[in-house]
């Protein structure tokens, strides 16, 4: 299993995802500026980012609750790949809400348009 590193050539930011102990209280999002992707020659479908630093663990089975370790932001959506692609609102909504979840949702994040996204979410957030 040989793994190749491709470079990020757009202005992707990755969403990350540090949930509390149980996976279920709270979220805290911060975001980082991709280097590029990680991808496994043996499953090129499922590329995984590289960012300076480290991703967050992995969250504690909260089934039937999905709780993703990661998500990229593109032109204006965050993705997490094989499950949602949604207005970053839409997205805080699910985060907190899915599978009957009432996880609070925090952001230290730092790129503009989500910063701002999550403001003007905030506000309103149920």
């Amino acid at each position: 299993m040989a793994k190749q590193m491709i470079p990020n050539t757009g202005r992707d930011v990755i969403v990350s995802m540090n949930y509390d102990p149980t996976g279920l209280a709270w979220v805290e999002l911060f975001d980082n500026a991709p280097l590029g992707w990680a991808v496994d020659d043996t499953d090129i479908s499922h590329p995984e980012p590289v960012v300076v630093g480290s991703l967050p663990p992995v969250a504690a089975d909260t089934a039937p609750v999905l709780s993703p370790q990661w998500a990229q932001f593109s032109g204006g959506y965050i993705v997490v790949p094989d499950v949602v692609r949604m207005l970053p609102g839409d997205f805080f909504t699910w985060l907190g809400t899915n599978g009957g979840a009432t996880r609070a949702v925090r952001s230290s994040m730092k790129s503009n348009d989500l910063n701002q996204a999550f403001h003007q979410w905030s506000g309103g957030a149920p």
